[in-house]
């Protein structure tokens, strides 16, 4: 029997001895041991352990699950992880790229700690923290005629030309509903599930869609351009919600407070 260790355990801690002899419970030994070992059974090693290594085993041993919707997830959430791993945080990062709706579903069955969207401000089951705005934009061909425009109002958007976004989506109901107090009907001639298939279509030249500025690619390379819309303007607020009075596990609450600062950090 191992030292320290009580006899319906022993055997699990013999299974491991290979990987522990002469370091056990040391910063190199392997976490996910260390942890089943020292934390689950109580191995009297952990005293040897410093409180910051006994912290930093349990983090890297805790899974953090996050939803989000797929603009943020391609701009906001790779940032904020990488500040999260550079302050020396190990914790496991899970991120299911979900619809706005979905996003909400995940959160209120407690299927994920928090999530990234742009609804449930409004929504008193949610805490909705802002971290950007989001305009939307009229998305082309860089040589296309409306290019040569620096803004672009909706009345100007020809309808025979116009990629809808699915109308069961959280995009295409800020449109409608923006539309219709500025009392404009906008009429489509194809519609498109997701932002990448609508990208798809003015890349092969079919037509024009109306996306958020973050979904539309930034780069002098790219065929696609995108130029405001106005009159009127149409802005989504993109935050972390997680439930209303919810308590995250540690790791989850450092992830969501890193997410909130580089919100301070670009204002």
């Amino acid at each position: 029997m191992f030292i320290g260790c009580d006899r319906p355990h022993s055997k699990q801690v013999a299974n491991h001895a290979p990987h522990l002899i002469g370091r056990m419970c040391a910063i190199q030994t392997d976490v996910r041991i260390a942890n089943r070992i020292c934390i689950t059974h109580d191995c009297p090693y952990l005293g040897d352990m410093s409180d910051t290594d006994q912290k930093s085993i349990a983090e890297a041993d805790e899974t953090v699950t996050v939803a989000s919707i797929p603009t943020a997830t391609h701009s906001l959430l790779p940032r904020a992880i990488a500040n999260f791993r550079g302050t020396g945080h190990r914790g496991r990062i899970r991120i299911s790229d979900l619809s706005a709706s979905e996003v909400l579903d995940a959160i209120s069955n407690g299927d994920v700690d928090f999530g990234v969207n742009f609804i449930g401000s409004q929504d008193p089951n949610f805490e909705f923290q802002p971290l950007s705005e989001d305009r939307f934009a009229l998305a082309m061909r860089r040589d296309d005629p409306l290019s040569e425009e620096t803004t672009i109002r909706w009345t100007e958007v020809d309808p025979t030309r116009f990629i809808a976004i699915w109308k069961g989506s959280g995009n295409r109901m800020l449109i409608d509903n923006a539309l219709a107090r500025s009392r404009i009907t906008m009429d489509w001639a194809y519609e498109a599930r997701h932002l990448s298939t609508a990208l798809a279509l003015v890349e092969a030249g079919v037509g024009v869609t109306a996306l958020p500025a973050s979904a539309i690619p930034d780069s002098a390379h790219s065929m696609v351009v995108s130029r405001p819309l106005i009159d009127p303007e149409i802005v989504r607020t993109i935050g972390v919600v997680r439930r209303a009075n919810a308590t995250l596990s540690p790791t989850a609450e450092k992830l969501y407070s890193t997410l909130l600062s580089l919100s301070a950090t670009d204002s």
